[in-house]
């Protein structure tokens, strides 16, 4: 399945968009933000190994809906914590990551920065509070390669993972491949996926997941650069 997404907003579509083309043939216009950046994402290398069972993130989102049918997860068992779920679900996403958060911890900001191992992937991170997420930026930009334009606690930005501020966005939302998302209360954080109280959910029906990544992914996205160029 390949996936038309756009670089600068992070909507995108399964089929091919009937937009127009740029003089090469190699971007499409954007319906939703009206750029020339739609690029189509094609089936990537990855340096998680999947496990023996080879499962897919859409064959591995169906076996989720299976073992939770109300789509909630409150069985006390570890190997069925949300936390588990993510891991494994990041571990067999290939094409790109959006997350919407209050905060962001060093436990994710570590998996994402593995994850761009698997090249080109697309990791878009819109943050609330961003002044949480420094500390670790900190260290990883000192211990590590991927930290790109970190400077005094100013626009955190690590190579291969956009993160950028936009405090009208409470939501709580991951999107992986377009294939699952959660969603609920919990902050993306070791903490806010560990602890009791915490309210997280799960959908791998495209459809529902396309709609929530347009409505409150990449229509925030778009507000955020038309606010920018109109005091421009």
């Amino acid at each position: 399945m390949n996936i038309w997404y756009c670089v600068e907003c992070g909507d995108y579509h399964f089929s091919e968009p009937k937009t127009k083309k740029d003089e090469r043939g190699r971007l499409q216009q954007c319906s939703l933000c009206r750029t020339m950046s739609i690029v189509p994402l094609h089936r990537l290398g990855q340096v998680f190994p999947l496990d023996k069972d080879n499962m897919t993130l859409e064959s591995f989102g169906n076996r989720m809906r299976q073992e939770f049918p109300n789509l909630t997860f409150d069985d006390p068992r570890p190997e069925y914590r949300p936390l588990n779920y993510l891991i494994q679900a990041l571990n067999r996403t290939k094409h790109f990551i959006h997350i919407v958060t209050e905060s962001i911890d060093g436990f994710f900001i570590g998996m994402l920065a593995m994850k761009y191992f698997e090249s080109d992937i697309e990791i878009h991170v819109i943050v609330w509070h961003p002044q949480k997420m420094y500390p670790d930026l900190k260290r990883l930009m000192e211990h590590s390669v991927f930290i790109k334009g970190y400077e005094r606690g100013v626009r955190p930005f690590a190579r291969g993972i956009l993160v950028e501020t936009i405090s009208e966005a409470h939501q709580k939302l991951i999107i992986l491949d377009g294939c699952i998302a959660f969603y609920g209360s919990a902050n993306t954080t070791l903490d806010g996926w560990t602890r009791p109280g915490e309210l997280i959910r799960f959908t791998n029906d495209l459809e529902e997941i396309q709609n929530l990544n347009h409505n409150f992914f990449s229509t925030f996205v778009l507000k955020k650069r038309t606010k920018k160029q109109n005091r421009g």
